[in-house]
């Protein structure tokens, strides 16, 4: 029997593929094993598993050469772009800390910040490219992603990735010298838009849809013979859960997005005095924060009447808790999903999670006093171009018109039903289930 070597690097791919049935028809098919980072190993339950660790200093150098790469090759995206204006964004003060904490900060923020503009100004010129276009990182190969390829003497290697992780760089650069295969498969929406990935790169790719596959290739400059769209088991998984609603009443979903929390007052005000009208009394709005936001400065929720913090995640917004530890259960959001009204978000991933479950919904693409606001989010951002031509997608480019927006939902008695071809350009759907088309392609690649 053919063997598997499969690399887990991150919380999301335990949730999103070992807890799934993602990775079913491959251990039925193959001898499979296990790469595991050490911090993970708790939430891991496979038998056949090794663990590995990555030292603070190799991460410090990591880090210091994605960040080069990134300046380097700004130019590849209008995503990682925007990525460097967020990066290079001064901020030395944080609201939540107390007076004294925030005095004593600021000089080494201030240092932090210079160091970021002199890095930015020496990469990103000409000349930097010039003198830096091939610099290589200093960094020793991982003895435990050695001893478990010893070990194992895989066929294959499968990295779930999301296109930056120490892990994905170390593994693929030693089974390159081993000349062993490897298949990265994206795990997001926005991956192969928004970040510089390195090289050498995986022999193949599994991808979500057409326009990852195109970013791969624009982008990237993957060739286009090592893709291959498969989805994603994220939300492959959510077809067998049922969808009886999470609350005893109507409701309204808001989401927030990643990154977009600069001008959340202005927003929870109007959507305040949108459900304080009498055509929304029957209805609440849930409010879901993002889980792993990049500001910990939060909106008091007491001072709004009409709007209630979604309980999965009320604990960690109120504790300021962001991060990727945070895991919410995959089998939550069909029924949060589905049994709202209509959606209102941010330009995040579950807009797409939305519009599988048919739902209509407002993507709040409105300009505000920053430049990271909504408006730039969409606009300045690869993988939502093309969100406003799925059929239950309005842009509210104006936060004055949410009303009307939301009231053209509200009394809309039903969505379309309907398949949308324009959605299989973000997310590939058909009757096969992610095992059987990831099986497909494991297969395809191991006779190549």
């Amino acid at each position: 029997m053919q063997k598997i070597l499969i690399l887990i690097t991150d919380d999301n791919f335990v949730r999103n593929y070992i807890n799934t049935s993602a990775l079913n028809d491959i251990e039925k098919n193959f001898k499979c094993f296990y790469l595991v980072n050490k911090e993970l190993k708790t939430k891991f339950k496979k038998k056949k598993s090794f663990t590995y660790i990555h030292g603070s200093d190799e991460k410090k150098i990591f880090k210091k050469f994605v960040l080069k790469q990134t300046f380097l090759n700004q130019n590849i995206s209008k995503s990682v772009k925007f990525s460097i204006k967020k990066y290079t964004k001064i901020k030395i003060w944080w609201s939540e800390e107390n007076f004294f904490k925030k005095i004593f900060n600021i000089p080494k923020r201030i240092i932090a910040q210079l160091v970021r503009f002199f890095l930015f100004f020496i990469f990103s010129n000409s000349l930097g490219n010039f003198f830096f276009r091939n610099i290589k990182i200093n960094m020793k190969e991982n003895k435990d992603f050695i001893k478990a390829i010893n070990i194992s003497k895989p066929d294959l290697v499968i990295i779930p990735t999301q296109g930056q992780d120490i892990g994905d760089y170390d593994m693929i650069r030693i089974c390159d010298k081993k000349k062993i295969k490897t298949l990265s498969l994206i795990d997001n929406w926005d991956n192969l838009s928004s970040r510089v990935m390195l090289k050498p790169f995986s022999n193949y790719f599994g991808v979500w849809g057409e326009q990852s596959k195109k970013h791969a290739i624009k982008i990237q400059k993957i060739k286009k013979s090592a893709i291959s769209i498969i989805g994603t088991p994220r939300f492959d998984h959510y077809k067998k859960f049922k969808k009886k609603s999470l609350f005893n009443f109507k409701y309204i979903l808001f989401i927030e997005g990643f990154g977009l929390t600069e001008n959340m007052n202005e927003i929870f005000d109007k959507l305040e005095i949108i459900f304080g009208h009498s055509l929304f009394k029957e209805y609440k709005l849930i409010y879901r924060p993002h889980p792993w936001r990049q500001d910990t400065n939060i909106v008091n929720i007491k001072n709004y009447r009409n709007i209630i913090i979604d309980p999965q995640l009320k604990k960690n917004y109120l504790d300021r808790k962001f991060d990727s530890s945070v895991q919410p259960d995959l089998s939550y959001y069909p029924k949060l999903i589905s049994n709202a009204k209509f959606i209102i978000s941010a330009p995040t991933t579950m807009v797409i999670e939305s519009m599988i479950f048919k739902k209509n919904i407002i993507v709040l693409g409105h300009k505000s006093n920053t430049v990271f606001d909504h408006y730039n989010h969409v606009v300045e951002l690869n993988h939502c171009d093309g969100i406003e031509k799925v059929k239950n997608v309005k842009m509210c480019w104006d936060l004055e018109k949410l009303f009307e927006l939301s009231k053209k939902f509200l009394l809309q008695k039903k969505t379309i039903d309907k398949k949308d071809k324009k959605l299989d350009y973000f997310i590939h759907q058909d009757k096969n289930p992610y095992s059987k088309n990831l099986l497909k392609l494991v297969n395809n690649v191991i006779k190549n």
